[in-house]
This record gives structure tokens, C-alpha cells and sequence, in this order.
């Protein structure tokens, strides 16, 4: 499975592309984006916004072709605001909804509405993630803030550090993709981030090997 997941992050990206470019040419294409809307929130259910690391094509874009031109700075810290998150998921989601029922009847119409909503949100994130950090739109997308919320009331997955040998040398931090500070938090015995992209980036980074991502059914009390 783990060989299928990377290999489908490193290509899905294209899946993009042929949707975005196809979409201009026959529009009830982009209807097939309703899978990409649901498969996050309903993903994190089982296992956290994993849906957001290994299967999202906008998700595989970011992270293998925009990653390679990002000046890479920090993500400015507001935008991991939950407030300032809601208010882009009501703002964002108000209008596709609107649309869609102006649309409502017509394949075509409804199916633009799709393509618009992915391409113009997918120049975004590729803008930020230029400026920022690659995942940058991946910290408010408002897809990826319902995966955060479901995961808050069904988060099954930890991360664990042994502080005894943590050295808090921010490796941990420098390569997650939402820049989470997993080294201040290693006093705890189960640190929730219901951001998790379950990638496990910081667990092969540590150094130290001191930090694990462990399922809650794998955790002995």
C-alpha cells in the first residue's frame, strides 16, 4: 500500500492538469472534482487528513513540481488561525453554492462551475506556495479545514517523542509540510495535530529516531 501511495503522489498531479484542460473543452468533466471534495472529510473518519497527503492531485502538484521553484519561507502564522479558516470555508463555500444553484439543470453550467472553483483555488495555492512554504494553501483550504475538523472528534493517530533523547534541533518542524513544531511539545504523551498529513516526513527527518506516528489501537496505555 505504502508503494502505491507514493507512486500515485508522484503522478496524480497530472490528473490535475488533464482535469483543468479538459474541463475547458467539455466542461461535465470537472463534475468528477465532487470526489476530491468528499474523500478528505470523509478520510480523516479513519485515519486524520491523510486524504490531503497521498491522494489529493493538487496536494501532488504542490509538493513535487511547485516545491521545486518555492522560495520556501515560513507560512505566515494567522493563517492557521481557525477563525480566520472558517471564515474563508463560509466565504468560499457561500459562493460555490450560489453558483451551483444558478447552474442547477444544466450539466455544462454546473460542471464550469466545478472547473472554475478548482483552477482559480489551484493558481492560489500555486502563488503561496511559490512565496511560502510548497503546502501553504494546504494550512486554510477549505476542504482540508473540514478534514481538520472531523479529525478533532475522530483523531485515531498520534505522534509520540521520546523526550529523553529529543535534542529539539526543529528538524521535525523544518520538514513538515504545515511546519508544525512537534519539539515543543515533547513533554506530552500523545501530541494531537489534527493537521497531520499522516506523511511521516518528520519521523524519517528526526535525527534522533525519537519521534514516532502511531495508530491509537497501537498505543499501549
Amino acid at each position: 500500500m505504502q508503494k502505491f501511495k507514493k507512486w500515485f503522489h508522484s503522478w496524480s498531479w497530472i490528473l490535475l492538469l488533464i482535469f483543468s484542460i479538459g474541463g475547458l473543452f467539455y466542461a461535465p468533466i470537472g463534475l468528477g472534482a465532487i470526489i476530491c471534495m468528499l474523500a478528505p472529510p470523509v478520510g480523516a473518519i479513519f485515519n486524520g487528513r491523510i486524504t490531503c497527503s497521498w491522494f489529493c492531485p493538487r496536494g501532488s502538484l504542490l509538493d513535487v513540481v511547485v516545491s521545486k521553484i518555492s522560495i520556501n519561507k515560513k507560512i505566515p502564522q494567522f493563517l492557521f488561525n481557525l477563525k480566520f479558516r472558517l471564515i474563508v470555508l463560509i466565504i468560499i463555500m457561500t459562493t460555490f453554492i450560489i453558483q451551483i444553484m444558478h447552474a442547477w439543470g444544466n450539466i455544462f453550467s454546473l460542471g464550469r462551475v466545478f472547473i472554475i472553483m478548482i483552477s482559480v483555488t489551484t493558481i492560489i495555492g500555486i502563488i503561496l506556495g511559490i512565496i511560502f512554504k510548497p503546502r501553504a494553501w494546504c494550512v486554510f483550504c477549505p476542504i482540508g479545514t473540514l478534514g481538520n475538523l472531523v479529525t478533532r472528534f475522530r483523531d485515531n493517530t498520534y505522534i509520540t517523542i521520546n523526550k529523553n533523547i529529543c535534542t529539539s534541533c526543529t528538524a521535525c518542524s523544518a520538514v513538515c509540510p504545515l511546519q508544525f513544531p512537534a519539539f515543543k511539545h515533547k513533554e506530552e504523551d500523545r501530541i494531537c495535530f489534527a493537521d497531520c498529513l499522516r506523511c511521516s516526513k518528520c519521523e524519517d527527518r528526526c535525527p534522533k529516531k525519537a519521534l514516532k506516528l502511531i495508530k491509537k489501537e497501537n498505543i499501549k496505555n
